[in-house]
């Protein structure tokens, strides 16, 4: 899950992650890297067993987005019957979803790669997101269309990042608010 905030400083947009993971899963999982010090760092939060508690999910996110003035978030079309996207509608928060195919994920994905190479994304040294960004790659379809794939290891973040972007400018030309925060 993560909240993007445009226009953070002067040239930059900040993206703020929230991870949790089931803690048995990390622990039995293959994947070498610092799972158990990102956790002691506050990087990911953990709920017990194998799979995530969707009362956890929702009760993680709900505390999250209460921090910060939340327009509306963006999720996996997919998941458009998921008890947690399902929960967090009732609860009133306004959510969106978004197709994860080449022609819905060209436009968002192609401002994300402009933003990121351009310098313009603060993401305060998150090494979770770091490590994401390094399992993530630029697909192609026939007809020049993007989206970012997963290559290895897991890409969540970023996915979440393009997902929160896309949100965010297609609630520009509706509602412009400098407190304006998206989120996926």
């Amino acid at each position: 899950f993560v909240l993007f905030f445009p226009n953070f400083k002067e040239g930059k947009n900040a993206i703020v992650p929230l991870f949790y993971a089931p803690l048995d899963a990390i622990r039995s999982s293959n994947i070498k890297v610092e799972f158990e010090k990102w956790i002691d760092d506050g990087f990911i939060k953990v709920c017990e067993g194998n799979v995530v508690d969707n009362d956890f999910a929702y009760n993680t996110i709900i505390e999250f987005i209460s921090q910060y003035n939340v327009n509306s978030i963006a999720f996996n079309l997919t998941l458009q019957n998921h008890d947690v996207i399902q929960a967090l509608i009732k609860a009133g928060v306004r959510c969106n979803p978004v197709s994860q195919g080449y022609r819905s994920q060209s436009v968002p994905t192609k401002a994300w790669e402009e933003l990121l190479i351009g310098g313009q994304i603060e993401h305060f040294n998150n090494p979770v997101l770091k490590w994401m960004n390094m399992n993530t790659q630029i697909a192609r379809s026939k007809d020049g269309d993007i989206r970012v794939n997963r290559v290895g290891g897991i890409n969540a973040g970023i996915t979440a990042s393009v997902q929160a972007l896309a949100q965010h400018k297609s609630i520009m030309s509706y509602e412009i608010d400098d407190k304006v925060i998206s989120a996926w």
